[in-house]
């Protein structure tokens, strides 16, 4: 379901700051369709969520990082650069934290007894970081 509701916004021409949303959404669905059934099953439910909350606060940084560029090259406003400079400063802390839990589930997942259920969720985690990585080699 989450793919056709993914698609679904992708073709409705909707923002692109749905995107993460929709994943979250079905990630909190998930844990509650697991929340009696395996212990398995809720563990990748608690990475899918996690990864998803990381994938938006990294999508609002991506917005941030396109607000500041465009500022910065055609000689916009400097309060609203300062502004946007310290909007990404606290994101920046809020996605350090974030990705740092993420960590913390995979490292506990390589040691998990059924970690053969947990390779997607981790990849979850791959794809939702990733953009912030790029971010971070264009600043350099």
């Amino acid at each position: 379901m989450e793919g056709i509701d993914f698609s679904e916004t992708v073709r409705a021409g909707k923002p692109q700051i749905e995107l993460p949303n929709v994943t979250l959404k079905h990630a909190k669905a998930l844990q509650k369709l697991t929340a009696s059934g395996p212990k398995y099953l809720k563990f990748y439910s608690l990475i899918a969520r996690h990864a998803a909350e990381l994938e938006i606060l990294v999508h609002e940084n991506l917005g941030l990082f396109m607000a500041l560029h465009q500022h910065i090259q055609n000689a916009g406003n400097p309060m609203m650069a300062l502004g946007l400079y310290a909007r990404r400063a606290a994101l920046t802390k809020r996605i350090v934290m974030k990705y740092n839990r993420c960590v913390r589930l995979a490292r506990y997942a390589s040691n998990y007894p059924d970690r053969w259920m947990l390779g997607r969720a981790i990849l979850r985690i791959v794809k939702a970081i990733a953009p912030y990585l790029i971010t971070l080699s264009t600043e350099a």
